[in-house]
């Protein structure tokens, strides 16, 4: 499956259940099941919100992860929220920023 077709699929599923009234929390976990879906490289999605400058995670797919709350300026992702910048951070566990739950992936891109 491509990319793009991927994608529209899950945007045609997130405006389905937005027009039956889903709430915000549904929604996420809608799409974070979807993605993870499509296979390849999504093995687990997680979506954090920022709240009072800490990323808080509101839904995921995949692997549980101990990481709740990730202060913004924190590891990869609370360094992409700071700097605003999307961090690509090859082979992770050799990187002194990386959050523990993507030490295992060869590489993220936020």
């Amino acid at each position: 499956m491509t990319t793009t077709f991927a994608a529209s699929k899950i945007v045609r599923a997130l405006r389905a259940a937005q027009l039956h009234d889903a709430p915000r929390q549904q929604l996420l976990q809608l799409a974070c099941e979807r993605i993870r879906a499509a296979g390849a490289p999504y093995s687990s999605v997680y979506a954090y919100m920022l709240h009072d400058g800490e990323l808080v995670l509101e839904a995921y797919a995949g692997r549980e992860t101990p990481h709740l709350r990730i202060p913004v300026g924190v590891g990869v992702c609370g360094t992409a929220v700071a700097t605003g910048r999307d961090q690509n951070v090859g082979f992770t566990d050799a990187h002194h920023r990386a959050v523990k739950e993507v030490a295992d992936a060869l590489a993220v891109l936020l």
